[in-house]
């Protein structure tokens, strides 16, 4: 820990914080720039050294370092003419220049709970022959499987997926998520023959709980993975349920080919892009058209579906319907299956706009495997949409203390917090956000939400531009900034952000809510009327925030508003 002015720097976490113990937020590269000036204070750097120090074994330009500082001078709240920390050597470099205390870092840190783990994605035993569909798979096969252990939480594959570097340090990973025991291996595929070694890692010690090597016959890969999570499983919930154990052991094909398509088709999955997800659903669809029992491969149609028309900007009415038919089609095969429940639970929200439905799904996948954080979203966000605030702060901070990392539940509970009406509270805890992974775009478009609510219309602006940067032109965020720039009666540039949102809708479909957030905030409620009668008309997701959307409460009033809302089950 060192200590400088009115500022903290914790190396352990990774934080800055500032007056009164507020986060300040620093993108990682800023925090490295930050952190090797301070551990080399007094010392004039040159700017050669300060680049290979901060991006090592990478060809960068000078500028990239000249914006770290500029950043870390306006976070520092350093004037153009006072450089009480950072100071220039021209045609050099920089110096640290403040006095600095040093002390050990804070020990507040929470304990994993005992019965924790991470599975990270597997390795090559030799790593020019990598098949990461087969490495990322084998640990989502595992992850799912030990999710049917209602005692046991497990870091969902959306946490540990970026572990794949072959000189990953699995405790170093363990202490970053916040569990007790890790579970790493590799695993090698020549012809038909496969080699899997695994090691249960303490995170405390780094010692080995377990460790396990198979030599097998690739068709044998469903017994090396019940070998494997049920031994885990003794370590770390020694008494199952029957159910549980069932679940265990469960095949749900004996075919390995079938299993590969699959596997091929989660690793597309992963990459989240449209055009992977599409890719990702002719293998699902090939594994299911070869084992018309194989459920896994239902429930990849049912998230390919569900996450298109949110992250590819496609219709609600060409994904969601297939979405929900795959998701039952799985539970019919097996109605124990958690992530069916969970599926439907969000299409009875996003699209049915059937509040009971979706409690019932959503309760019921909990019940199967409450340390499931999507789950808990899931149904937080429905409680936020339909105006039980309480409850849904209740149920997003669950979703954050099973896994602490999960960015999305992060930045949903600051929109949470604002939709309750606790907007500085909503600030406070986007710092904290930020400060997790400054690239997260969302993070942004909600810095812009409660800037915007809060008065701040400059601040908001710059939030919503950042927000369009890093999501690649999302038009929620166009619509942020072209509110916020009305605010300011900066009446050109907002018609030019709408002008330029009619020209994307002649290319790629636009949710009809965007553009009725943005007539809105230009004050055209007759626009606004009509396109929220095409939101209601496409099943758009986004008509779920009608009642809890701050910026479109002046619509109370506005004759028609009350029928849309009725339309849409409030």
């Amino acid at each position: 820990m060192y200590e400088f002015g009115t500022f903290r720097l914790d190396t352990t976490k990774r934080l800055l914080f500032g007056r009164d113990g507020q986060v300040v937020p620093l993108t990682p590269k800023a925090f490295d720039t930050l952190l090797y000036l301070v551990e080399h204070r007094g010392e004039v750097q040159k700017k050669e050294a300060l680049i290979s120090a901060i991006w090592p074994q990478r060809i960068v330009e000078e500028n990239n370092l000249n914006q770290n500082i500029s950043f870390l001078r306006r976070a520092l709240g350093e004037n153009r003419d006072d450089h009480q920390f950072i100071v220039t050597v021209p045609g050099y470099g920089y110096r640290f220049v403040a006095e600095v205390q040093h002390h050990p870092a804070s020990t507040d840190l929470p304990l994993p709970p005992d019965n924790s783990i991470a599975v990270l994605p597997f390795l090559p035993l030799v790593a020019e022959h990598r098949d990461l569909a087969l490495e990322l798979g084998m640990a989502d096969t595992l992850i799912t499987r030990l999710s049917g252990i209602r005692q046991v939480i497990v870091r969902p594959m959306s946490s540990v997926r970026k572990y794949v570097d072959v000189d990953q340090d699995a405790s170093q990973a363990g202490r970053d998520l916040g569990v007790k025991v890790v579970l790493e291996g590799t695993i090698q595929r020549w012809g038909d023959a496969i080699r899997v070694t695994v090691r249960l890692i303490d995170v405390a010690t780094g010692g080995a709980q377990w460790t396990g090597t198979f030599d097998q016959k690739f068709s044998d890969i469903f017994s090396v993975q019940v070998a494997i999570t049920s031994r885990v499983a003794m370590a770390l919930a020694p008494h199952l349920g029957q159910d549980e154990k069932q679940q265990l052991v469960r095949r749900y094909t004996d075919s390995v080919e079938v299993y590969e398509l699959y596997l091929k088709g989660r690793f597309h999955l992963f990459r989240l892009t449209p055009p992977e997800m599409q890719t990702a659903i002719g293998y699902f669809e090939r594994s299911v058209a070869m084992d018309a029992s194989f459920a896994p491969g239902y429930l990849g149609l049912a998230s390919a579906h569900f996450r298109l028309p949110l992250a590819g900007g496609l219709r609600a009415t060409e994904h969601y319907p297939r979405a929900k038919a795959a998701a039952e089609r799985a539970l019919d095969i097996d109605d124990m299956l958690a992530e069916g429940h969970a599926f439907l639970g969000w299409i009875a929200f996003w699209y049915d706009w059937d509040w009971m439905a979706a409690e019932y799904h959503f309760d019921r996948a909990q019940q199967l495997d409450p340390n499931n954080p999507e789950s808990h979203l899931g149904y937080a966000h429905m409680l936020s949409n339909t105006g039980q605030h309480a409850k849904a702060l209740d149920e997003v901070k669950r979703a954050r203390e099973i896994d602490p990392l999960f960015m999305l539940a992060n930045a949903l509970e600051c929109q949470f917090l604002l939709h309750a009406g606790q907007a500085d509270q909503a600030l406070e805890k986007l710092h904290q956000v930020l400060a997790l992974d400054a690239n997260f775009w969302l993070t942004h478009l909600y810095y812009s939400s409660v800037y915007f609510e809060l008065g701040k219309f400059a601040e908001a602006a710059d939030a919503a531009r950042q927000a369009m940067l890093l999501s690649g032109g999302n038009s929620h965020a166009m619509a942020a900034a072209a509110c916020a720039l009305e605010k300011l009666e900066k009446h050109a540039e907002a018609r030019s952000l709408l002008e330029e949102v009619l020209q994307l809708s002649r290319q790629r479909y636009i949710p009809p809510y965007h553009l009725a957030l943005l007539y809105n905030g230009l004050g055209e409620p007759e626009q606004v009327l009509a396109w929220l009668e095409r939101g209601v008309e496409e099943r758009d997701p986004r008509m779920t925030f009608l009642m809890v959307e701050p910026k479109l409460q002046n619509l109370r009033t506005v004759a028609g508003f009350a029928d849309i809302l009725e339309r849409v089950g409030f």
